[in-house]
């Protein structure tokens, strides 16, 4: 009795016509997938304004660092802290908001327009350096560091210019409520979503 052997298996046709229809269905699928990614700037600057409001809340209802005296109520009251003498005056909120936050500098450099320091997550924060007394203060955070590009804000008038900002302000009133008024950031803090579409 003779044993006959079937050879099961694919022909050289069928394996290029596989190989066809993955290389078709890689090229549909490759741009989609590149296109949905994580939206690093819109991330990071919620994170900025989310961890801004918790400390700006803490600050504005601890009564040995913004005491209620002499017809001065919230940030306007730049008497020296009870538990520092040192901090006082018109930076008293940036020195106070940088005890509450990691930042890779010991000290933070309180002066008007500059860098007062980096988060542990690299956002570069530039602090309002008033007395609330007749404006509001205004947090600047560069959410990805100064030394990463783009390095814009969204401008309404021609917001091709900076279609992905990455510098965002936030502003504080003196009774500690919170606001932005740049469209891109309205629309960050709204959304929910955390993928770019």
């Amino acid at each position: 009795m003779k044993t006959k052997f079937i050879k099961n298996g694919f022909t050289l046709a069928e394996m290029m016509v596989c190989l066809a229809v993955l290389s078709i269905i890689a090229t549909i699928l490759i741009p989609a997938i590149m296109q949905v990614k994580p939206a690093k700037n819109k991330i990071l600057f919620k994170k900025a304004y989310y961890l801004s409001e918790k400390i700006v809340t803490e600050l504005i209802n601890d009564e040995d660092l913004y005491a209620t005296k002499l017809g001065k109520e919230g940030f306007d009251e730049t008497e020296p802290a009870a538990a520092d003498s040192s901090i006082s005056g018109n930076t008293k909120f940036c020195k106070l908001f940088a005890s509450k936050i990691n930042t890779v500098e010991e000290v933070p450099n309180c002066t008007a327009n500059n860098i007062a320091f980096t988060s542990s997550d690299g956002i570069e924060w530039i602090m309002p350096i008033t007395d609330f007394a007749t404006e509001d203060g205004k947090i600047k955070v560069d959410v990805n560091g100064s030394e990463k590009k783009p390095n814009c804000m969204f401008n309404k008038t021609d917001p091709e210019k900076c279609s992905d900002p990455d510098i965002f302000e936030i502003f504080v009133k003196k009774d500690g409520k919170m606001y932005v008024e740049d469209e891109k950031a309205k629309e960050y803090l709204k959304s929910n979503d955390t993928i770019k579409r």
